[in-house]
Order: C-alpha cells, then sequence, then structure tokens
C-alpha cells in the first residue's frame, strides 16, 4: 500500500522531467552525500552530551562496583543514568539553538545549490 501510493506520487509529480542537464547526475550524487553527511554531523552534535553523560555514568558506576561488591548496582544504575541523561539534554539545551540553526543553515545551502542545478 505504501509502496503503490509512493510510485503514485511519482506518476502524479515526476520529478525527473523537471530536472534537464547534461552531466548532472554526479552532482546529484555529491549533494546527497553532502546532506547525508550534515545529517550525521547534526545528529551526533546533539546526542554528543548525553551519551558522554552517559559514558561517564557508566564508567563511575563500574569503580564503585568493583570497590563494593555487596551492593547492587542495578538497582542505583538505572535510576542515576536516566537522571544524568535527561539532565545533561536539559543543560545542553542553550547550545541546541545555535546548532540547530547551524544545521538548518548548511541544508538550506544544499536546497538552495539543488535549485540552481535544475535551472
Amino acid at each position: 500500500m505504501v509502496a503503490t501510493a509512493l510510485a503514485q506520487s511519482y506518476e502524479a509529480i515526476p520529478w525527473a522531467e523537471s530536472v534537464r542537464c547534461d552531466g548532472c547526475a554526479h552532482t546529484m550524487v555529491v549533494m546527497v552525500i553532502a546532506a547525508s553527511a550534515k545529517l550525521v554531523e547534526a545528529s551526533v552534535g546533539l546526542c554528543a552530551p548525553a551519551l558522554a553523560s552517559l559514558l561517564l555514568v557508566d564508567v563511575t558506576l563500574g569503580v564503585v562496583g568493583r570497590a563494593t561488591r555487596q551492593m547492587s548496582l542495578h538497582l542505583v544504575g538505572i535510576p542515576l543514568r536516566a537522571l544524568l541523561g535527561i539532565s545533561a539534554v536539559l543543560v545542553s539545551l542553550g547550545a541546541l539553538d545555535l546548532a540547530l540553526q547551524k544545521a538548518f543553515h548548511g541544508f538550506f545551502g544544499l536546497l538552495v545549490a539543488a535549485s540552481r542545478l535544475g535551472r
């Protein structure tokens, strides 16, 4: 059902007929790769603070677990990871605005280049 709807959307709006240029297939491939790279860069940049704090919590819990073997760290570790992960996201919300502005600026630059390519 989804594949049929997708196929019908290409029949309704044929995108290949609107782009007529010689040798632009290579340029389009480069633009798709650049857009994918910007998407990965933005996603890694947005999740880096939470990942770093969770890694720090895991290392700390590992050291504490080696020091005190009698204590069950699962009861302490799961809420601690959740609390510090959420707090890292909340602390990094201030930088989120700047990161999203840079990411959107890069994506819009790629869209402008793609629109110039079709002319």
